[in-house]
């Protein structure tokens, strides 16, 4: 995010987040090593401060320049042939374009085949006057802060680059453990110590845990503030303490959580507030006893994410990363509920929630619900879901509190009707 970018804005954040969930969704689907970068700033000669252009670049496949134009129009795919492997994506980007005009704006591509793709899009939205922003002011606190970054990742520098900078911080950076290191001991030598040292903890070459114990061991450089940013499965918290690291971040890493640990580990306050979620409240009354669950999403991540939030309800869940091997999966066990994506490879949700409607009524048994999970928003999106024999939709990004609601409703309606 540009620093320069409004952050209290009025509109459709629900409309927003659709465009670049399906926008980002292509972009991941379709490469396959790389990095997939999304940027937001002011539109350049923006009349107004609500003027925004958004930017998601890849290193994917591509797209020909002829067929540029074509991929925002209804029903049109770049290659047919490519549907079953990629699950239909693509298909969203009409969806995308009336979203993107509704919010006064336009959509565009730029690409070259095996280089990769950029989509752009501009939007209008409505500034909120006369707010002070409490993060900003706990950001004075950082100005001057001397501060290291340690990231092999050309796309993490630059985006915690920004952060940082915006912040008054004065920032170095470096890419590997040799360059850090020897940074770290000049300053300390020239009697200009860095104060804080960012660090990513999983790297390809290099275990981020182990460069900080090196860290630790060197003159001068035993107190120094260390916050680590990395993946959840990378770094346990056996290896951050082992470490002598002093905070841990998760990417991805948003501009409030970042500020707040970099305050923490600096010995300072943070004067702002956590925010109370309707999502940390959400219990399943309903469906007390435990239930069987059949998720089935083609993204690994997906399932994860929506596994951790069903976590405490106790349910039992089984995954599929298909539609095929869900009705395969379905036809040899009883569940009590289907969460089906509808976009996948080989088969998707709509033909798979079809296929289990028929084997239910083939075998005379009772009907499961099935909830929709989709990026899809629009009324004729659910109309589609209903059609094919689902019992509720829900949109993604997938939030907690909705995802129970949705499954509470799904079980109640069920006992009603028996």
């Amino acid at each position: 995010m540009e620093p320069e970018t409004p952050t209290l804005l009025a509109g459709d954040p629900a409309r927003l987040r659709q465009v670049l969930l399906n926008l980002i969704g292509n972009a991941i689907k379709f490469t396959t090593q790389g990095s997939v970068l999304v940027k937001v700033g002011k539109k350049p000669e923006a009349a107004a401060d609500g003027e925004l252009l958004f930017l998601v670049t890849d290193t994917g496949m591509g797209i020909p320049k002829e067929k540029l134009d074509a991929i925002f129009q209804d029903f049109t795919q770049v290659d047919s042939s490519i549907t079953r492997k990629f699950g239909g994506t693509g298909l969203g980007l009409a969806i995308c374009r009336r979203l993107v005009e509704m919010m006064h704006g336009r959509i565009w591509a730029e690409s070259e085949p095996g280089k990769g793709s950029s989509l752009f899009f501009t939007c209008t939205l409505g500034v909120q006057k006369g707010k002070i922003r409490q993060p900003e002011k706990d950001a004075e606190k950082l100005g001057g802060v001397k501060v290291l970054l340690l990231d092999p990742s050309p796309i993490y520098l630059l985006a915690h680059k920004r952060m940082l900078t915006s912040w008054g911080m004065a920032l170095t950076c470096a890419e590997d453990r040799e360059s850090a290191i020897s940074e770290l001991k000049a300053a300390v030598e020239t009697g200009t110590p860095y104060q804080l040292l960012l660090i990513n903890c999983y790297q390809e070459k290099a275990d981020g845990c182990k460069i900080t114990e090196d860290i630790r061991r060197e003159p001068g450089l035993a107190n120094l503030a260390v916050v680590s940013i990395g993946s959840h499965k990378k770094c346990s918290s056996h290896h951050l303490a082992r470490g002598g690291i002093n905070c841990t971040l998760v990417r991805p890493v948003r501009h409030r959580d970042l500020l707040e640990t970099i305050l923490s580990a600096l010995g300072h306050s943070p004067l702002i507030a956590q925010p109370k979620t309707n999502e940390t409240a959400a219990t399943p009354d309903a469906t007390a006893m435990p239930l069987r669950l059949l998720l089935v999403d083609d993204t690994s991540d997906n399932r994860l994410m929506i596994k951790a939030f069903l976590k405490s309800t106790g349910h039992i869940i089984d995954a599929a990363e298909n539609g095929q091997v869900a009705v395969d999966m379905f036809k040899k066990s009883p569940y009590d509920v289907v969460l089906m994506d509808v976009q996948m490879p080989v088969m998707d949700g709509y033909t798979a929630t079809e296929e289990i409607r028929k084997w239910e009524q083939e075998k005379g048994l009772r009907r499961t619900p099935v909830i929709a999970l989709t990026a899809h928003a629009m009324k004729e999106d659910e109309e589609r879901s209903m059609k094919a024999g689902c019992d509720a939709h829900v949109t993604k990004p997938v939030k907690k509190a909705v995802l129970i609601k949705a499954i509470e409703d799904a079980i109640s309606q069920l006992r009603q009707n028996r």
